[in-house]
Formats: structure tokens, sequence, C-alpha cells
């Protein structure tokens, strides 16, 4: 680069870096659940219907207590009912459903109603009282009468400091109430959104000064020099400014995907360095001065480099077939970042090598003498032993096969966290005692000549729920338990009543009193005209695989049953939508990882023209992914949101050596040079590149390990697996391809 060029480069990039920096005070965090569902989706649709007609089902939050001896002691009693009134003050709360509000009721002769609440006065009086009407009190007191929950129902808030708000309230409310020592647990949106916001402002700048540190200790390592080390940080650095004032430019938030994507940008940015470098250090010890260095480094490096910088950012666009808004922006951000890496490096950094004076290279290159020696040898070894190589691919291919036959799917809400968080343990609390942390809706259309409380109807609802009380899932509302609380009522609160009315007397009293009810009050569970009605219910955390099986044994009893022709159940609920959306995910990932090696292999053939190239190029990279699936199978790790997206961003990412190699390889054979030859000086003048790069790279990744994220966590794993295995394929399987397949030798003009 020409010196004049050089100076007002730089000082046009300060300034946009100056500008980027600027943007970032702009920047927000964000975690909603409901931007996790599946965009354009007909179930989403459906579930958009279900909320105007009837309500949210996230907006709540359950809190579960546990009393030192009994929940029906009276000063457990008095402080929870001092906690009711306090949540039912506070602005943002609707309603709350309380042991010491809801209550047995009984219907008087003369019409007027009365209501006990389970919890009143304690002692015996309220112990028989619940255990008298457990079908109705066991979603708020659990069998062994030492825990209660509140099912605080909650308005409908969309930012995230008002979200905040809510949840501090909440809490404060609790301990003004006196309950200081007991063990309370507090599920729900809210608190999960302002828990895993408050994890991701901490781990975003602990993993990027990780990846600093690491990527640091690593330059140094290879090229012993601090001059050598800070030049590639201050490129790096500079694209991590950029990528994440894109982000601030664009309204993009920070979310559980993107809290690793400074340290990704950082990692993968320094592979472009990183080749960039070597190959100007290479031409440095040969004799050449630093602006001629720079130029062959720049023409024999840089088209390799935009090419892997296409299939990297391809690999991570691909996400864009994702039906997850945030899978998208992640996707959208690294892929932008990516290039914008490419671009840096060869704009910032030989303006910055041309304006300073030509370096020392002493260390360098008595460190580059023992890489050529070291290299040389792995080659000839590899290509001595062709059989060995390919017998062994083959056998690491089969295991891989059938590890990755073991691959499952399935996702848990709150999978992302460790099993000591304290937020996975509110979630579990609930789930053991109180049926379930997660809401499932299902509702029932009739035709339009049925009545929900006609007996016929009733019975069929009745038959439904059997179904349904057969499985994991428990109902806390629905038409038929109103249908039997109204009955127990009208019988004077006889537990024995809590079912249909039966005989003439009984079934002319009910129908009176639901018809006269129905004219003045609008029960929560009826819409549409009383053509659709609502079941709802709460499952635990047990996994996609499982919800979903069972949502499908429901389905085929509600088709093959008595009801079928009376009632149509249809299942939805934000959790529902996640676990379906988890399935689709990972179908979603597979043809964007399809779309990168059809990329990568047109990439190949008009490199080399030659279609047979393709193959070459693949084949080398498909092996590495086989075998991070396998590793995925014989442990046990499940493909989900957090996993599915990994063989795409890897296979990306891993594919850069084999075209870097690649690119190398055409330039030497192109000047005339054998096959045989052309190998082994591509060898030498590539492969210490490579395997910096993937060891800086695999060592970046290994930094998510430290974080508490699952998402994060295993994406540092597996992708690291994968940018090893394609670094060990690069070095002995892929030279032992090339020199079976010879394709036609180009031409030297």
């Amino acid at each position: 680069m020409p010196k004049k060029y050089a100076l007002p480069l730089l000082i046009v990039i300060l300034l946009i870096s100056a500008w980027q920096a600027g943007n970032i005070r702009s920047l927000k965090f964000d975690y909603n659940f409901e931007n996790f569902l599946p965009v354009g989706d007909e179930d989403l649709s459906y579930y958009r219907y279900f909320r105007e007609n009837f309500e949210s089902d996230n907006d709540y939050l359950l809190v579960g207590i546990t009393s030192d001896h009994s929940v029906t002691d009276p000063d457990f009693i008095n402080k929870l009912n001092g906690l009711t009134k306090r949540l039912n003050n506070l602005a943002a709360v609707n309603s709350v459903v309380s042991p010491t509000r809801q209550g047995e009721r009984r219907v008087l002769a003369d019409g007027n109603v009365i209501s006990l609440p389970w919890l009143n006065e304690g002692g015996a009086g309220d112990s028989l009282r619940i255990m008298n009407n457990r079908p109705l009190t066991w979603p708020v007191i659990d069998d062994d009468l030492k825990r209660i929950s509140l099912l605080v129902n909650l308005e409908p808030v969309s930012e995230k400091k008002a979200s905040d708000l809510i949840v501090d309230s909440v809490y404060q409310a609790i301990y003004s109430a006196g309950f200081k020592g007991e063990r309370v647990a507090v599920a729900g949106k809210a608190r999960a959104q302002k828990h895993y916001v408050n994890l991701m402002q901490e781990e975003l700048p602990t993993l990027l000064g990780l990846s600093v540190l690491v990527v640091l200790a690593l330059l140094y390592m290879f090229y012993r020099s601090l001059w050598w080390t800070s030049l590639p940080l201050a490129t790096v650095g500079l694209t991590v400014l950029w990528a994440i004032g894109f982000m601030a430019v664009a309204g993009i938030p920070v979310d559980i995907m993107m809290v690793a994507l400074p340290s990704i940008i950082f990692v993968v940015a320094t592979s472009d360095v990183i080749h960039l470098l070597t190959r100007y250090l290479e031409e440095l010890r040969r004799g050449l001065s630093a602006i001629m260095a720079m130029k062959l480094a720049f023409r024999e490096v840089g088209l390799a480099t935009f090419l892997t910088s296409i299939t990297t950012a391809a690999g991570f666009f691909t996400l864009l077939t994702a039906s997850i808004r945030p899978i998208r922006s992640f996707g959208v951000v690294v892929g932008t970042g990516v290039f914008l890496a490419f671009v840096i490096t060869f704009t910032f950094l030989p303006a910055l090598l041309t304006l300073l004076p030509k370096p020392s290279i002493t260390k360098v290159m008595r460190s580059g003498e023992k890489w050529e020696h070291l290299l040389h040898r792995l080659l000839d070894w590899s290509l001595s032993h062709r059989k060995v190589v390919i017998a062994g691919s083959l056998l690491i291919t089969i295991i891989s096969v059938f590890g990755a036959s073991k691959v499952e799917t399935d996702s848990f809400l709150i999978s992302d966290l460790p099993e000591t968080d304290p937020l996975m343990a509110d979630f579990q609390y609930i789930d053991r005692y109180f049926g379930g942390s997660r809401s499932l809706e299902i509702t029932m259309t009739l035709p339009d000549t049925a009545d929900a409380y006609e007996l016929g109807t009733l019975r069929a609802m009745e038959a439904f729920q059997r179904d349904i009380a057969e499985g994991p899932i428990r109902v806390v509302a629905s038409p038929l338990l109103l249908a039997y609380a109204t009955n127990q009522a009208l019988s004077g609160g006889d537990p024995e009543a809590f079912r249909l009315p039966q005989g003439d007397r009984e079934i002319s009293r009910f129908r009176r009193y639901i018809r006269r009810s129905r004219r003045y009050v609008k029960f929560p569970i009826e819409a549409d005209s009383g053509r659709v009605y609502r079941i709802s219910a709460r499952i635990a955390d047990i996994g996609s695989k499982k919800t979903l099986a069972e949502l499908d044994r429901l389905q085929t009893a509600a088709e093959g049953s008595i009801y079928a022709g009376i009632l149509s159940p249809r299942f939805t609920g934000t959790s529902l939508l996640i676990d379906q959306n988890n399935e689709t995910l990972t179908r979603n990932m597979f043809v964007g990882l399809g779309l990168a090696m059809i990329l990568v292999g047109i990439i190949a053939s008009l490199l080399y023209k030659s279609p047979k190239m393709a193959l070459i190029a693949l084949i080398p990279n498909l092996l590495p992914i086989l075998m991070t699936a396998a590793v995925m199978g014989f442990s046990g790790i499940t493909l989900r949101l957090s996993t599915s997206v990994i063989f795409t961003i890897a296979f990306g990412i891993a594919v850069d050596d084999t075209l870097h190699f690649l690119s190398k390889l055409r330039l030497m054979e192109k000047r005339g040079i054998d096959r045989n030859k052309a190998l082994h000086i591509t060898f030498r003048l590539t492969g210490k590149a490579i395997v910096v790069t993937t060891l800086l790279l695999s060592a970046g990744f290994m930094t998510f390990l430290f974080s508490r994220f699952g998402a994060i966590y295993y994406m540092g794993l597996l992708v690291s697996v994968t940018l090893v295995s394609a670094l060990v394929v690069d070095l002995l399987l892929l030279p032992v391809i090339l020199s079976y397949f010879k394709p036609d030798q180009p031409s030297t003009t």
C-alpha cells in the first residue's frame, strides 16, 4: 500500500471507530421468552387468537413458600394474608390467587353464596376443609400441608425495566410480610427474564476478557514478540468494536445468543489476521522489503481469505432460515462481523505496517524453521502411510455415523442454567410440589348446537380429562371443574358432591344456577360466544420430547374416543410453542448446513475449475461434523436451540483452512509445479497458519466453558471439537486425498 494512502485510511478507520464507540452506549440487553416463538407460524397465529379471547398464559409469577411447621399455623396464615394484601396493592398486579382468599363455596337456599378460605383461622378446621377438597386445593397447597403457592397475575409488560420493577416489588412484598427464614421460590417469565439479563451483563465482559487473555497468550507463544502480539489484538479489537456498534445502530439487543458475539468475532477475526501476518513474515524472512512483503502477502492470501470470509459468513447467514428472531439476528450480526473482520484486516493492518519501520524477525525466523521441520515430517508420514490414513478415516466415519444416530432432539425451558443456579432451583421447587412451572392451554371448540354445560358435553369433557389425568399434565381450571365445584356448592359443600349432577333434581338445580350465573358473570374459561372453552393446566419442565409425546397421545385419544364428535381439543401456550419450534429449528439448521455446503462446493469448483474439487473440499469438513455429532450422541447432548446451530457455525469456520490450503495449492500448480512438490510447498507455507488459527479459534471457543449458560457452554465445547477434528483431517487426510485426485493441470498462462 503506498504511504500516501496509508495515513488517510488510518484516520478514516479511527474516526469510524470513535463513532461506533459512541453508538455502543445505546446497546440494550433483552431476554424475552416470547422472542423465541416461531415467526410466521400457524400455531403462533392460533396462540395470538387465544390471547385475544382469553388472556396471556405467560404473564404471571408463581410464589411457593415452605412453612416451618404447617400451613395451618395461625402465625403463618397471618403473614400469608398480609403478603396477599401487599401483592394485590401492587400497580402491576391484576389479581392474586391465594389460599387466604379462595376457598370452599356454598350456595344457600335463598341463592346467596358464602365462601370460606382454605386457610382461615388455622388449626384442625382448616386442615379438614383442605383435605376434603383436594381436587380444588392441590394447586395452592401441597399434600403434606407444608407448602403453599400463590398465583400472581400480572399486567402484560414488554420493557425490561418495568418487568424488573415488578419482580423487585414482589420480593419486597415477600420480605415485608415477614417471610425471611422460610424457603421462598419465585418462578415465571418476569423472574426468568430478570435473572437471565443479569447473568448476560455479567458474562459478556467476562467471556470477552477470557478470550482476549487466551488469544494474547497463544499469540505471544507463537510469535515470541509483544509487538507481533499487539498488532493482531489492535486489528481484532477494532472489528469487535465495529460489530457491536453495528448491533447498536441496527437496534438489535443483546440476548442469550449475543452474549458470545464479541468473543466469537474476536476469535474468528484473529484467523484473518494470522493468515495475513504469517505470510507477511514468511516474505520478510526471504529478505523482501516490508512494502514488497505486504504486497505479496496481500496478493496470495487476500483471495483465499475473502473466500473463507464468504464461507464463514455464509455459515452464520444461513441461520436466517430459522423461524426464531434472536437466531436470525445472531446470524446477521456475526456474519456481518466476519465481513468487517476481512475489511479491517486488509485495510487497517497493511496501512499500519506500511507506516511503521521494518520489524526485526529474528525470533520469528527461528520459530518458522522449527515449524517447517515438523510440518515436513508430518506430510511425509501421511503420504507414506496413505492406506493407514484412509482406513483410519473410514473407521472413524463408521463410528461417528453410529454415534450421530444416537443424537436425540429434546429441550427444557430452563435448560441453559446449571443445577445449582437459584432460578433453576425455584422452577424445580414449583415443578415438584405444585404440578409444574410451565403453563399449558387446551382449547375445546364445540359444535354450534352444543352447550358446554349440558350434561352430554360435560360427560365428554370428563372423559377427556380422565385421559389427561393419566399423564403428567395437571388441570388447574376447566368447565368440568367449574361444574364439579358448582354442584358441590349447591349440595352444601358436601365433598361427595364434587362430581357432575345426578338425578332430575340435581340436574334441574344445576342448570338453573348456571343459566342465572352466565347472565351476570362472564366465565374466564369461555370465549367466542360460548363456542370455545379453555382448560388451563400445568406441566413440569420434563423436556420437549416427553411433552410433545404426551400431547400426541392425547390427540390420538381425542380422535378415537366418545368425545371425538363433541370436542375439538387444541393445545397452545408459550411453552408449547417453544417446544414445537425446537423441532422445526433443528430441521432449519440442517437446511442451513446444506446451503453452506453447496456454497463451499461452488467456491471450490470455481477456484479449481474442476467439479470434483467440490467433493475434495467437502470431505475433510463433513467428517469433523460427523465426529461432533458422535460426541453429542455418545455423551447424551441433545439437539435443541442451543446446539442445533452449532453445526452450521462450525462448518462455516472449519472449512476456512481447507480453502486456504486449496487456494495456495492452486497457485503452486499454476506455476507449473507438479502435485507432489506443490503439496510440500503448500504444506510448508500454509501449515503453520492453519495450525495457529485452529488452536487460537479452539482456545477462544473453549473459554465459553466458563459460561453458566448451556447455550454458550455447548457452543464452545462442540465448535472446539469440530475445529480440532478439522485440523487433524486437513493435516492428515486432505493431502492424501489430493495425492489421489489430480485434476487437469492449470494453465500457466
